[in-house]
C-alpha cells in the first residue's frame, strides 16, 4: 500500500489504515472513521464520533465486510450492501 494513505485527516487522528483495493481505504481513529476512494488523497467522513465517543484503534476487513475495535471493548461491523 502506498504512503498516500497516511496523508492528509487520516494521518492527523489515525491508528489503522486498510486498503479494500488499490484506491479504496479505510482509516479509524479518535472517534472517527474515515474513507477514501482515491488511494488516501482525499477522506470522507464515514462514521463520527457522536455515534460514539470511544477511539478505534483497530481496523479488519474481509471482503465487503469491515470491523473497528476500540476503546472498553466496543466493535463495530459494517457489510457492504
Amino acid at each position: 500500500p502506498s504512503d498516500k494513505a497516511r496523508q492528509g485527516a487520516c494521518r492527523e487522528s489515525g491508528y489503522a489504515v486498510k486498503f479494500a483495493d488499490a484506491n479504496t481505504v479505510h482509516c479509524v481513529g479518535t472517534g472517527t472513521i474515515l474513507t477514501s476512494n482515491d488511494a488516501g488523497l482525499s477522506w470522507a467522513v464515514d462514521r463520527r464520533g457522536d455515534a460514539f465517543s470511544v477511539d478505534l484503534y483497530g481496523l479488519a476487513l474481509v471482503g465487503a465486510k469491515g470491523w473497528a475495535t476500540g476503546q472498553e471493548g466496543l466493535i463495530l461491523h459494517r457489510a457492504a450492501n
